[in-house]
């Protein structure tokens, strides 16, 4: 009885190992390498609606100040 608690309790320490280490998965890299964001020299960037953004990602209008974000209806277009 105690060799099989044994086994068992082997079998799940492998089985954790494997896990923190990652053995078995495949990580695939995506086909086309992400161009980066172009910005703007205060670190600002716009959006494809042409919304700018701070840093953080607030959006930001053309003075700077961090607005609410945009909150679009039902059926309605997300660029106006």
């Amino acid at each position: 009885m105690k060799a099989i608690v044994l086994a068992l309790a082997a079998v799940g320490v492998a089985g954790v190992a494997e896990a923190q280490t990652g053995t078995g998965v495949t990580m695939t890299q995506p086909s086309q390498a992400q161009s980066p964001v172009p910005t703007a020299p205060d670190g600002s960037f716009k959006d494809e609606c042409g919304f700018r953004y701070n840093g953080r990602g607030d959006r930001i209008d053309a003075r700077g100040r961090v607005l609410p974000p945009p909150v679009t209806p039902p059926n309605g277009r997300s660029c106006k």
